[in-house]
């Protein structure tokens, strides 16, 4: 890791725990971070950030549904475009996916189809997973209204568009808008950087649903200090399988129970909330593991591992495109969004299908 990405991490991890109640800020990153967020506030105000929030909202064909978050790091978005994608497609009914490309090695717009080799240097590795769970088409690009355009030119039939976050990208237009938060809520209730609020609370009030992908519902409004209805729904993300990277060999939670029962395992990650993951790997196994958190996004450089002394390397499947698929050690949790009745009602609505 470069000195500079070291030290970018290091911040990161200072502020999530700042952010999050893990540590208390001293008197000078209190008053730097609070004067930061006072700016930060300032110029969302003069710059129209609520109105352009506002009027990104209209009719567009084919609908577009943006899930996304109100805090910075990941809160379980890229669970949901999944389980959203695979229900319409179940339909018969063809969708098409936009995503910024986080951390990819190219600035230039880029459309990858079914069966396309996928580079996660040039793609990023939300879309190389996104392209490998759901084989729906996907355009990349940090302008999310000209992917969206993209995949309306290349992919003429879509019945929907789901942006992999974007709520805060007002460029693209959308009709439909869903926030997911995770057990952190929204922290210390602060906006950046003092906090992990990307825009105020009050945001949620034009959405169509707030959803909690880890707790109830009726935790996550408490911590919000705000109030639960029948637009805020539970979904459960849990871990159902383990697959080899390397021989593609599956082992059912009691199988991998056993077969790490006796074995050097490690649970490791760069997302933006290793922490949940790390905690549904211990209670899936049934063992407390000890575990290695990465920054978001993280660059694995390709003799990671190596350094490594575990028998067994447990990693999400956003890791898992990252990795040297030789690495026999490596095990890729699959974990999976089960939607209610409630979402795949509203998306059969906004794709206008009937049984009928």
């Amino acid at each position: 890791m470069s000195r500079i990405a070291h030290l970018s991490a290091r911040l990161e991890a200072r502020l999530t725990r700042l952010w999050f109640g893990k540590a208390s800020p001293s008197g000078l990153e209190a008053v730097v971070l609070r004067t930061l967020e006072w700016i930060y506030s300032t110029l969302r105000d003069k710059t129209h950030q609520t109105e352009k929030a506002i009027a990104s909202r209209q009719a567009v064909s084919p609908p577009v549904l943006v899930i996304g978050n109100l805090i910075a790091g990941g809160a379980g978005k890229t669970p949901l475009v999944t389980a959203v994608c695979k229900h319409v497609t179940q339909l018969g009914l063809p969708v098409g996916i936009v995503t910024r490309g986080y951390g990819r090695h190219s600035r230039e717009l880029l459309l990858l189809k079914a069966g396309d080799p996928v580079d996660v240097a040039m793609t990023g590795d939300e879309a190389a997973l996104l392209h490998a769970t759901t084989g729906c088409p996907i355009a990349i690009g940090a302008d999310r209204q000209a992917a969206a355009e993209l995949l309306r030119e290349k992919i003429p039939g879509l019945r929907l568009i789901v942006s992999d976050d974007g709520l805060q990208h007002h460029k693209l237009l959308r009709s439909h808008e869903w926030v997911a938060f995770d057990q952190r809520g929204a922290g210390n209730h602060h906006l950046l950087p003092a906090g992990p609020l990307r825009e105020p609370l009050a945001r949620l009030n034009s959405v169509e649903f707030v959803i909690c992908t880890q707790g109830d519902c009726q935790s996550l409004a408490r911590q919000l200090d705000l109030k639960a209805d029948s637009q805020w729904v539970e979904v459960q993300v849990n871990i159902l399988r383990f697959v080899n990277l390397s021989s593609q060999a599956t082992l059912s939670i009691e199988a991998a129970k056993l077969q790490f029962a006796d074995q050097k395992v490690l649970v490791m990650t760069g997302l933006g909330n290793p922490d949940k993951f790390f905690d549904s790997a211990r209670r899936v196994l049934n063992k407390d593991l000890p575990t290695l958190a990465l920054p978001d996004h993280f660059d694995y450089p390709a003799d990671f591992c190596s350094g490594l002394s575990a028998d067994v390397l447990v990693v999400t499947a956003k890791d898992a495109v990252k990795l040297d698929p030789l690495d026999a050690r490596i095990w890729v949790a699959e974990a999976e969004a089960q939607l209610p009745r409630t979402l795949t009602q509203a998306l059969e609505d906004y794709v206008g299908y009937s049984t009928d």
